[in-house]
């Protein structure tokens, strides 16, 4: 009888460490795939992001050939100014200057662009 109440014990104990391996091993998974999704959506997000930044570039330089300007409301600086509240600021070299009023709408041949000043992006109306 008592062999046969040892053999049980073991068959427990073998049984909970089969049961915490198959755990682990499934948290493990689980924690690679979380991580391997991270990196996949960041790099999604950038390609995207970088796609868009390349949009915006090619639209801005075909508004002042191809269409009429409608509207001057987006503050600039000149080459080597920051825009800084309501003037532009040179920190290398301590000066300051007047804003530029730039084109924020703008009358294209397959529709209207508006400039949105808190996004910083150009979208068709």
């Amino acid at each position: 009888m008592g062999e046969s109440n040892k053999m049980a014990k073991i068959k427990k104990t073998d049984k909970k460490n089969f049961n915490i391996k198959k755990w682990s091993l499934i948290l493990a998974v689980l924690i690679i795939v979380g991580v391997a999704a991270f990196f996949i959506g960041n790099y999604v997000k950038t390609t995207n992001a970088i796609k868009e930044q390349e949009k915006q570039k090619t639209l801005e330089s075909y508004f002042p050939d191809s269409c009429k300007c409608l509207e001057r409301d987006k503050l600039a600086c000149q080459d080597g100014f920051v825009l800084n509240k309501d003037i532009c600021v040179d920190n290398v070299r301590k000066t300051f200057t007047n804003v530029l009023k730039e084109c924020s709408k703008y009358q294209c041949p397959n529709g209207n662009y508006t400039f949105d000043t808190k996004t910083q992006m150009w979208s068709k109306q």
